[in-house]
C-alpha cells in the first residue's frame, strides 16, 4: 500500500499538474500503481514548468523522495 505524501500548497505555476496529484491522492488507498504513475507524471510535468525556484523545490523534492521510496516496494517488482 502506498504511503501518504504531504506536499506544501502548489505554487500557481504548478496548477496544471494539480489534477494529477489529486488523482494520485484519490487512488492512494485503492491502487498504489495508479498513485505512483500519476505522481511520476506530475513530477515530470512540473519539472518542465519550474525546477529552480524555492517554491518548486519545496514540492519537487518530497515528491521525488516519495517516488524513490515507493519504487522499492515489492508490487513494482516482477
Amino acid at each position: 500500500m502506498a504511503s501518504n505524501l504531504a506536499l506544501p500548497p502548489l505554487p500557481d505555476n504548478f496548477k496544471p499538474v494539480g489534477h494529477l496529484l489529486k488523482t494520485a491522492s484519490e487512488h492512494e488507498s485503492r491502487d498504489a500503481v495508479v498513485t505512483y504513475w500519476a505522481r511520476l507524471a506530475a513530477l515530470q510535468s512540473a519539472m518542465v514548468i519550474d525546477k529552480k525556484s524555492k517554491e518548486a523545490k519545496a514540492v519537487l523534492i518530497p515528491l521525488m523522495d516519495w517516488l524513490e521510496k515507493e519504487k522499492k516496494v515489492p508490487y513494482f517488482r516482477e
